[in-house]
């Protein structure tokens, strides 16, 4: 019998403690029938029938709080072979974790370089990688971090973090070095141990330390200084998240408080006074020497607050009522999706910020520099704004599971695997997109993708001198990062390699084996526990390759377990 791929997806990606999840399983084959059977882990959720269009559904409020790891498994019929998904994994926000927040489903390559975490920026000509005993190797543009000179010395680091020109490394011990370019907070790090967290916008970094309370430094137009007089500052302690902009930052405290500072064309002069946010998500774009941007924020209720530049949606525009469960940002506009799949947007016009799609049933949003695109559940595509930049010619049909995109062009990604390209010619090379199926998924630089396959092997197009050709060759390959310019490949055996502009980290790729090469989403959030019902915080170890875990308190009882 001929063989089936079945892809997962769940809208929304991340729900609080008792929400509804609905998961959709595409499976992909000759007019496939018959059952999934959604699980999470070993235990069995419910199963879904699939439809004529090969998609099965199913919905449970019963998600324990965590990070969830779902599979579909389709079982089969007397025309198809069973198969089983990669497994998704669904965050359950509980009642004492507000500073956690829902995925954005942009992708690395979103807008001006912002990575899906809204937390951090990538270095745009260097990389920096972490060794099995936690040193530091760097390679790239030797002004802006990539001068192993420059880079610490000692062992134990365990994350990077990076903005444009700089890289911040965070210890054991909590303690932070930085290196890079002077002016965007190579120098001025904070002294001392303790810190859990690293932020960073465009050219400034902040941390959290273990009390909750905030330092930064960098180019203080950027968020490099806090102003301690101002009431919107984040004095004293209990901050749990901070969330970045190209000119400034939000920070979030337990109770959902926010706090902002940096570039007021970032900003904004007020903040908003709901608390209990589920997640912000953040915009930005550069204009000469000046940075505008804006913040968004859903609450617990699932209505909307702004804060920031009016040119980005900060201002007004945003959809009144309940029930928004996630924002998505271009660079100078927002668009949200309802629990019901209806989306609203705003901001600046030709970026997406008007006509979105009439209706509902959508179930994902992702964003380029200056649109948006959504997915429904039956796979099928719907792109708005600007025709430059992926707004127009998204493809027909349905069965695509995921969306990616550089500034300028979006690569859809199907149930079986095959890819579509639109969106900017010169970034995409819409004509050298791959064919074939099989692709698992799909990384982005400024103007060129890196395709992987479920045995490592990539694929690689779009501009030439910039990631689109010379890729890495083999298979074994599992995670891709990109300077915007140059990509680096990582294999499971610490082996690393490195293409695109020899200027920005394509090549000099130092010797030795790798535990993880830096990239916009490798920080992971600090949250300090007020004492209530009991907490469940799962870490999947594929992404984060090592863990920390601190309790401090009394009569506390937790377990730890692996695997």
């Amino acid at each position: 019998m001929p063989a089936t791929v079945t892809r997962l997806t769940a809208s929304p990606g991340s729900v609080a403690l008792d929400g509804s999840v609905t998961f959709s399983a595409v499976v992909a084959g000759t007019s496939p029938a018959g059952i999934v059977t959604f699980s999470n882990g070993t235990t069995v959720l419910g199963t879904g029938t699939v439809d004529a269009n090969g998609i099965a559904t199913f919905t449970t409020t019963e998600l324990p709080v965590g990070a969830q790891a779902i599979t579909a498994a389709y079982g089969g019929d007397g025309s198809n072979d069973p198969s089983t998904s990669p497994p998704i994994t669904v965050e359950v926000v509980g009642t004492l974790l507000p500073g956690q927040r829902i995925g954005s489903g942009t992708s690395v390559g979103g807008p001006d370089g912002l990575g899906s975490s809204g937390e951090q920026f990538r270095n745009l000509s260097a990389f920096a990688a972490l060794t099995s005993d936690g040193s530091v190797k760097v390679w790239g543009n030797t002004v802006n971090g990539g001068a192993q000179t420059s880079a610490p010395t000692a062992t134990g680091y365990t994350a990077i973090t990076s903005n444009e020109k700089a890289f911040a490394a965070l210890r054991s011990d909590g303690s932070i070095f930085a290196w890079g370019f002077s002016a965007n907070g190579a120098t001025g790090e904070p002294t001392g141990t303790g810190y859990q967290m690293i932020s960073a916008s465009r050219d400034a970094f902040a941390a959290i330390k273990n009390d909750g309370s905030i330092v930064a430094w960098g180019n203080s137009l950027g968020g490099g200084s806090i102003n301690s007089a101002s009431s919107n500052s984040p004095t004293g302690t209990g901050y749990v998240r901070i969330f970045a902009n190209n000119g400034g930052f939000a920070a979030q405290k337990i109770d959902g408080t926010i706090r902002t500072w940096g570039n007021t064309n970032s900003i904004g002069s007020g903040i908003p006074l709901v608390t209990s946010f589920l997640r912000v998500t953040s915009n930005g774009y550069v204009s000469g020497a000046n940075a505008y941007g804006a913040f968004a924020a859903i609450s617990t209720t699932g209505s909307i607050s702004t804060w920031g530049s009016s040119l980005t949606g900060g201002i007004s525009g945003k959809p009144a009522g309940t029930g928004w469960q996630v924002i998505v940002a271009s660079s100078r506009a927002f668009a949200a999706l309802k629990a019901d799949g209806s989306i609203a947007s705003w901001g600046d016009t030709g970026s997406g910020g008007t006509n979105a799609p009439a209706g509902s049933g959508y179930i994902q949003i992702y964003a380029s520099s200056a649109a948006f695109v959504g997915i429904k559940q039956d796979g099928s595509l719907s792109a708005w704004g600007s025709s430059l930049s992926g707004g127009t010619g998204a493809p027909t049909g349905t069965g695509y599971v995921q969306v990616f995109s550089t500034p300028n062009s979006f690569a859809g990604l199907k149930a079986n695997g095959s890819i579509s390209v639109w969106g900017s010619s010169s970034e995409g090379n819409t004509t050298a997109a791959p064919s074939g199926t099989g692709y698992t998924s799909i990384f982005s630089g400024t103007s060129a993708f890196a395709a992987i396959k479920a045995d490592g092997s990539v694929s690689v197009w779009g501009n030439t001198l910039q990631g689109g050709t010379s890729g890495p060759t083999g298979t074994g390959w599992a995670q891709i990062t990109t300077s915007g310019t140059a990509f680096t490949a990582l294999k499971s055996d610490g082996s690393v390699f490195s293409w695109g502009s020899s200027t920005t980290g394509g090549t000099g790729v130092p010797s030795g084996t790798f535990r993880t090469v830096q990239s916009p989403t490798l920080s992971a959030p600090y949250f300090p526990l007020d004492a209530g019902a009991p907490v469940t915080f799962t870490v999947n170890q594929t992404v984060q390759a090592q863990v920390f875990l601190g309790i401090q308190g009394e009569g506390l009882t937790f377990t730890i377990t692996n695997g």
